[in-house]
């Protein structure tokens, strides 16, 4: 478990005999994760520097698409102004469902947080 400058905790592992997700973009599979965090510019590097991703967005975009190799994995943008200051930079992380309506946004029993999406892919 690691938390990245802005304090966006994430986790990671070496693959061995847990290879990852098989599936994704599929109903009830992982299908996008989102960083949200106040400093979108230091968070960027960090993520450029410790996992090689680049930004596909240009500086002036809001909203930052990180790509591997061509490949987007992730996105980013700042958590608006208006928020309150009680809203720490995360990532959300979102899983695809066939019939939520456009998204929800729910927690779980131990206060975590994920979102359901219908994927249009």
């Amino acid at each position: 478990m690691f938390a990245d400058p802005t304090g966006a905790a994430f986790s990671v592992w070496q693959p061995d005999q847990m290879n990852g997700a098989a599936v994704v973009n599929e109903p009830g599979a992982f299908s996008w994760a989102e960083l949200m965090t106040r400093d979108l510019p230091t968070a960027g590097a960090f993520y450029g520097a410790a996992f090689d991703w680049t930004e596909k967005n240009g500086d002036d975009s809001p909203y930052k698409e990180f790509e591997v190799d061509g490949h987007v994995v992730a996105g980013g943008q700042a958590i608006a102004s208006e928020m309150p200051a009680e809203v720490r930079a995360h990532w959300n992380i979102y899983f695809d469902v066939p019939d939520v309506g456009r998204m929800a946004v729910v927690g779980g029993p131990h206060h975590e947080g994920f979102s359901l999406f219908e994927f249009a892919g």
